[in-house]
């Protein structure tokens, strides 16, 4: 009996360990740049785990998006995981250890700086479109009862002349002289 105990006791201290947890180093990071790379470090528990190359593997919820890979290094034991934005959009991604359950997720939004740019610079112009048309439309200018055109000017307008907006003046062309 005493044989079998110790047989056992020698079989527990050579079996292989397993990655119990990894643990982020740092700071998380929740948004990268298209095109751009960014590192993650993972310690492992046990931390004399001795580190194999697939030992810890990463994965990506959308590969179009978010392209990820694992590095195992030794002493200290630890992953490191770099992430590389590669298409506008949101990507989840997992760190996991290839025996045992420990892992770790985290979710990446990959920007495109200069969509964003254009964009907001296209809904600029756009607002400042519509604010200068309703500023027109909004403008005074002076019409007579029976005239045809439009005048900026009183003056121009006439003695019957009365002060309307843009958006009244119906089918009036501008007037020649005060329009332009």
């Amino acid at each position: 009996e005493d044989k079998d105990k110790q047989t056992d006791t020698a079989n527990d201290s050579t079996q292989a360990a397993v990655i119990t947890q990894l643990t982020l180093t740092g700071d998380p990071i929740a948004e990268i740049d298209l095109g751009s790379s960014q590192t993650l470090t993972y310690t492992v528990d046990p931390s004399d785990f001795a580190m194999t190359a697939d030992a810890v593997y990463a994965t990506t919820s959308d590969s179009n998006v978010l392209a990820v890979s694992a590095e195992c290094l030794s002493d200290p034991a630890r992953v490191e995981v770099t992430l590389t934005g590669k298409a506008a959009g949101t990507a989840d991604y997992t760190v996991r250890a290839a025996e045992g359950d420990a892992q770790q997720t985290g979710q990446i939004t990959v920007h495109d700086r200069a969509a964003e740019q254009a964009a907001a610079e296209a809904a600029a112009a756009q607002q400042a479109a519509q604010e200068q048309a309703a500023a027109q439309q909004s403008e005074t200018v002076y019409v007579t009862p029976s005239g045809k055109r439009w005048h900026r000017s009183a003056s121009c307008a006439g003695k019957n002349a009365r002060a309307v907006t843009m958006d009244q003046v119906g089918g009036r062309t501008p007037c020649k002289k005060c329009a332009s």
